[in-house]
């Protein structure tokens, strides 16, 4: 029985056994069979498992136990269920956690039959089961299942007869059953075959013990044949006396003679409906009056002569009843007295208890008393605990501004003598002349090899042959090459970490220009940015590395680069990452910083390099993708980030439109950005409107602690 649910996966109807364990509250539900539904084909399926070979990872539709808290509290207010019928749905998102439906109260028509057999075959066969449910009782361990068999007889080597049972016709006393006295005089007969048995699992841990057998048929075939399961004498002896005493207190008029009396009884249709709870069946009803007829006409002279007497003498059959009542009327009274009796021990009993647990309150009482006193002392103790918490707390709040304070000043201190040394620098040589700075190949001419292929391409490749890797698994230098070359319509000024900055600017010269690219060594003190400017003309490469300048802090220089139209790449390479604290927030926003934490350089044997035959120019992104990346921004940023710098970051990320990992770039510029204009803590916050803040992580912690001054 299986089928899709919106919500989830299939749903599914499985005979489970219920286990419990302290006090009968319910410790697991088991599956034993599942239920199938083919067209009206209605079978069980076979599928517990031992403890032993429970897997920690069942597939969806195929779980070991079920559980809800709904059903474990139904279970735990019904302790006379052993077996349910429950039907739940797979669980996609959670395998191992199916959902259970609130049906197992009411399962439906389509429900399965659950049937337990009990092995009670003998050498007497159908006589010894009759006379044992009447008198001494079965064995039988735990609660009955809704319907029951009793086998009592081998039809042949493959089968078993067995008479059916309603829970409601057995009575169970502790580890006995007996027939109820209102079950009917014959039952259903059952033919079932051994292959349809399967025995129930044991734990000696919870409730399920001893041998235990259910059948593994949704429902049993229709019987077509019944027997008589109790003695016919007990059953017509309980009817008579039932009889009797209902018309008694109804006040009814019993007739005189016995056999008028009790044919009357069994000619009554609605007292014996209520009897058996159920319209008599016609042939039962006979057979009933048969054993009626032998019990009053028995052979025996005795039995015959009071059978005479009863019928022609009423006086002595009044005579015998009213004996009957009066031996009656003793044996009430000798039980009414026996149960004052008991009840005023019962009384005695209940008056010690309440004796001995008034004692035990008064002691707790005492004990109570001493332990309020102790707990007063703790509180005031507790009470003066806080206080000084409270004190030292103010002072550590005290001690961390002053520290943080202390920091700030540090900080300016450090970026305004920075500054102060360039004035200074300045003015003291007024009249110096700019200086022939020097442009120098980063490395050897190596082999080049012409290819056609797009220049970001031929730069991974190239990286690759430089030594750079990727420490991401299964991450190549294409992503990161194709964001590098799209990043050129957006600007000409690269921060690159020192680690891996010639090898990016080699990689990029050789597939542009077959060439090395140069190096400029802008670190000394007086560096102007004439002569900069003059070097970076005359240099052939059309990638060049400016070196020293973040480390140094050369703001005067990248000011003056920033605003010029300079057609060639500029990489700076950076060594110490809190120095981009103390540059001027404005410079970023003509400067773009490298995502570069996840490469490293290793040592590499020399090989070709390709050179690009073909380069197309570099294009600025459309305007209009522009202008709505911009209006996503200022919708997003707008509060905390000058428009200037938006309309940066706009134009980013529309030239990088589409690209993997392009948002991560974008938030590395945010956070350089922000925190050259605030702090790292604001950085952070800015971040994590636009994406995680995992990714640039590391960068903050690097920035974290300086910041620019203006």
């Amino acid at each position: 029985m299986s089928r899709y649910y919106e919500t989830g996966g299939d749903i599914h109807g499985s005979v489970c056994m219920v286990s419990r364990k302290y006090a009968e509250a319910p410790e697991q539900v088991t599956r034993l069979f599942d239920y199938h539904n083919d067209h009206g084909n209605r079978s069980l399926q076979w599928v517990y498992r031992p403890s032993d070979r429970h897997s920690s990872h069942r597939a969806a539709d195929d779980p070991d136990t079920l559980y809800s808290p709904k059903l474990f509290k139904y279970l735990d207010e019904h302790h006379d269920i052993d077996f349910i019928y429950l039907t739940w749905r797979e669980n996609l998102d959670e395998p191992d956690r199916p959902r259970i439906d609130d049906t197992f109260a009411t399962p439906g028509g389509d429900a399965p039959q659950i049937i337990e057999i009990i092995d009670y075959v003998h050498d007497n066969g159908l006589e010894q089961l009759r006379n044992d449910l009447s008198h001494r009782g079965i064995p039988h361990v735990g609660n009955l299942a809704p319907r029951t068999l009793i086998a009592f007889h081998h039809r042949d080597a493959d089968s078993v007869d067995a008479a059916l049972f309603l829970k409601s016709q057995l009575q169970q006393v502790g580890s006995t059953l007996r027939i109820c006295d209102n079950t009917p005089l014959t039952a259903p007969i059952c033919t079932v075959y051994y292959h349809d048995i399967q025995q129930i699992p044991n734990d000696d841990e919870y409730s399920i013990r001893g041998r235990r057998y259910l059948v593994g048929l949704a429902s049993l075939p229709k019987s077509h044949e019944k027997v008589a399961v109790r003695p016919l004498e007990d059953y017509a002896s309980a009817y008579v006396s039932w009889y009797f005493k209902h018309e008694q207190s109804r006040g009814t008029e019993l007739l005189d003679d016995a056999e008028s009396l009790l044919s009357a009884a069994f000619s009554a249709p609605e007292p014996l409906r209520e009897f058996l709870g159920t319209e008599p069946d016609a042939a039962e009803l006979d057979t009933f009056k048969q054993q009626l007829a032998r019990i009053i006409d028995a052979d025996d002279v005795p039995q015959l002569l009071i059978g005479e007497i009863l019928k022609n003498d009423p006086s002595f059959a009044s005579a015998c009843r009213k004996y009957v009542y009066t031996e009656l009327d003793e044996r009430y009274a000798k039980y009414e007295q026996d149960k004052k009796d008991h009840i005023a021990l019962t009384l005695a009993g209940q008056e010690q208890r309440l004796h001995d647990v008034k004692s035990a309150i008064a002691n707790k009482e005492a004990a109570l008393a001493s332990l309020e006193q102790r707990q007063a002392q703790y509180r005031q103790q507790v009470d003066y605990a806080k206080e000084q918490l409270k004190s030292i707390e103010q002072e550590t709040q005290q001690l961390k501004e002053q520290s943080e304070q202390t920091l700030e000043r540090l900080s300016q201190d450090a970026a305004l003598r920075l500054g102060l040394k360039t004035v200074v620098n300045a003015v003291a040589q007024p009249q110096s002349q700019p200086m022939n700075l020097q442009t120098v190949p980063t490395m050897q001419a190596a082999e080049t090899t012409d290819t056609q292929r797009p220049l970001p391409d031929a730069l991974a490749y190239n990286l690759e042959m430089l030594g750079v890797r990727s420490m991401q698994k299964r991450v190549s230098l294409q992503p990161f090459a194709t964001l590098l070359a799209r990043s050129r319509a957006v600007t000409s000024l690269f921060a690159v970490d020192s680690n891996i900055a010639m090898q990016v600017a080699n990689a990029w010269s050789f597939a542009i220009g077959g060439m090395p690219a140069y190096r400029i060594d802008a670190s000394r003190e007086h560096t102007d940015s004439t002569s900069v400017l003059a070097a970076i003309e005359q240099c052939p490469s059309s990638i060049i590395v400016l070196d020293g300048v973040l480390d140094t802090v050369g703001e005067a220089l990248l000011f003056s680069l920033t605003r010029q139209d300079i057609k060639k790449t500029l990489i700076f390479p950076v060594g110490a990452y809190a120095n981009l604290s103390l540059i001027a927030p404005e410079v970023w926003e003509s400067m773009l910083l490298v995502p570069s934490e996840h490469l490293v350089v290793l040592s590499a044997e020399p090989h070709p390099l390709q050179h690009c035959t073909e380069v197309s120019p570099v294009k600025p992104p459309n305007s209009a993708q522009v202008i709505s990346e911009l209006d996503d921004l200022v919708g997003t940023l707008a509060d905390a980030v000058p428009l200037k710098s938006l309309a940066h970051l706009a134009t980013f990320r529309a030239a990088t439109k589409g690209l993997g990992g392009a948002n991560a770039w974008l938030q590395y510029q945010l956070a350089v950005r922000a925190n050259a204009a605030q702090d790292a803590k604001h950085a952070q916050a800015l971040i994590g409107r636009i994406g995680p803040v995992d990714t640039v992580q590391a960068l903050l912690t690097a920035l974290d602690g300086h910041h620019h001054v203006h």
